[in-house]
């Protein structure tokens, strides 16, 4: 049997784990006092992402900078700046009774809070520093009992939206996720909203590194390429942006992409690999789910980025380290046919493993191309 479709027989059985180039750029911060206990490891919260929770703590001074740790509670090179605009006024921490029917996790995030104690109707500042470029969720936990707050980031396309704490963990009421393409320099921003007379709060903040963009659309995801120091290749065989990890013939890795209509109805998508191995056999397979989020796991050579319930497409052979699979391609059923996709249409990822035979990075003789993301229409 050909090892790569031996290897893919095998793919329920892999189990989907958290990358760690991807936590070291996810961060949990609990903002208020010190003396006020953080969250536990086990409490993800409204980003459901549990992990070390950094205490960001107030020293009444025009601004206080926090070195974050990541969700390993490893230190990072992400830096975070609180301040405000005036130069009078001094931040100060605000701890609340518990309310009724809190855990003991969400008392820890709620009940304290960080409060501009100075002019009305200002602006809190969050500047973040050191992230790697790309997108990111940012949930934002503004507002308490009595002050009120609203969340933006520079360069999101959303709008403010208010916050109001109303004495439940009402999800809704107590936390807005805003997604943004961060740069290496973030600010986001909290004021006051509603009551011209109120200050803002805020709880908390968690970024979460995201393995797609902002917009649902057609596009790459799991690259093998190098996030801060290292990437998450099983032996440092990073790739280049939009490519897998590197393999022995081509460096730089595996590429997939897509063309065409991704439409049920009128199908003419076609997927194409490069950069593998002059003459390699390949296995090109869709599936309903991604793997570590999205940032795939180590398997083989590469990394394995699709999972769910997996369809293998068909099998392949490179010419000249290219082959193709779709729409006009010989006798090739369309994608959406042999992918089952549904007349409505619907997300599918895609990924090709192809064999890699030369003892090269791990004994295996397998690696793989990068994933991406179709979104079928009807």
């Amino acid at each position: 049997m050909n090892r790569t479709a031996t290897v893919l027989s095998a793919l329920p059985l892999v189990l989907a784990i958290l990358v760690p180039c991807a936590r070291a750029q996810s961060f949990n911060m609990d903002m208020g006092s010190s003396a006020h206990p953080v969250p536990s490891p086990t409490f993800g919260g409204g980003a459901n992402q549990p992990g070390f929770w950094n205490s960001v703590d107030e020293s009444s001074t025009p601004e206080f900078v926090t070195n974050l740790l990541d969700l390993n509670g490893q230190p990072t090179n992400v830096t975070v700046t609180v301040w405000r605009q005036f130069t009078f006024g001094t931040f100060g921490p605000v701890v609340r009774a518990n309310p009724a029917g809190f855990s003991a996790d969400e008392a820890a995030l709620f009940a304290d809070s960080i409060v501009w104690d100075g002019p009305v109707n200002i602006t809190i500042l969050v500047d973040i520093t050191g992230l790697a470029a790309g997108p990111y969720d940012f949930v934002c936990y503004a507002g308490d009992s009595i002050y009120e707050g609203s969340f933006n980031t520079d360069g999101c396309v959303q709008s403010m939206s208010c916050m109001y704490f109303n004495g439940t963990f009402t999800q809704g009421s107590v936390w807005n996720r805003q997604c943004c393409t961060a740069t290496p320099f973030t600010r986001l921003r909290v004021q006051t909203c509603g009551s011209p007379l109120s200050t803002p709060a805020m709880n908390a903040l968690q970024i979460v590194r995201r393995a797609f963009s902002c917009s649902e659309i057609n596009e790459v995801f799991c690259s093998g390429v190098a996030v801060g120091a290292g990437c998450a290749c099983p032996c440092g065989n990073c790739g280049l942006a939009n490519r897998g990890c590197d393999n022995s013939f081509t460096t730089g890795g595996g590429q997939l992409l897509a063309t065409g209509n991704a439409s049920v109805s009128a199908d003419t998508l076609v997927l194409r690999a490069e950069f593998l191995p002059p003459t390699s056999s390949a296995l090109f397979y869709q599936g309903t789910g991604v793997v570590g989020g999205g940032f795939g796991a180590t398997y083989g050579d590469g990394l394995r980025c699709v999972g769910g319930s997996a369809i293998r497409l068909g099998n392949r052979f490179a010419s000249g380290g290219i082959v193709a699979f779709g729409a006009g391609q010989g006798s090739d059923p369309l994608v959406s046919v042999r992918g089952l996709v549904p007349p409505s249409g619907g997300t599918r990822y895609y990924q090709v493993w192809y064999r890699n035979a030369p003892n090269y990075c791990t004994p295996s003789t397998v690696n793989l191309t990068n994933g991406f993301r179709v979104l079928w229409t009807p």
